[in-house]
């Protein structure tokens, strides 16, 4: 959850800085300024962040996907295998597959064949 008071959290930041104003490519943030939206820094060059929705999303996300996901209603018998990359997810894929199918499950059956 954002802070509530973001003029005061800015303040705190300028004077981290030991600076009274910062230039950002989006305009300037000054110690008397109150600053209510949202300002999101993209180095020139770097994919820009999309908003969807009020929301801000990395660019490789595409809008119908987003939204699409947003209002999926799943299924009592739907399984959701979640797993961070490169840590046992085909693993993970073949051990819910076996106790889903209660199937006899060999090791010549793996992703290595």
């Amino acid at each position: 959850m954002p802070p509530k008071n973001t003029n005061n959290n800015n303040n705190n930041l300028l004077h981290l800085l030991n600076v009274e104003q910062v230039h950002l490519p989006l305009g300037n943030l000054t110690l008397n300024e109150k600053t209510t939206k949202k300002i999101i820094y993209q180095p020139e060059g770097h994919p820009k962040q999309a908003i969807i929705d009020g929301e801000i999303w990395p660019p490789v996300f595409e809008v119908e996907a987003v939204r699409s996901a947003k209002t999926m209603k799943p299924l009592p018998s739907d399984v959701f295998v979640c797993t961070y990359p490169k840590c046992g997810t085909t693993w993970i894929q073949h051990i819910c597959s076996q106790l889903l199918f209660c199937s006899e499950y060999g090791p010549h059956q793996g992703k290595g064949t």
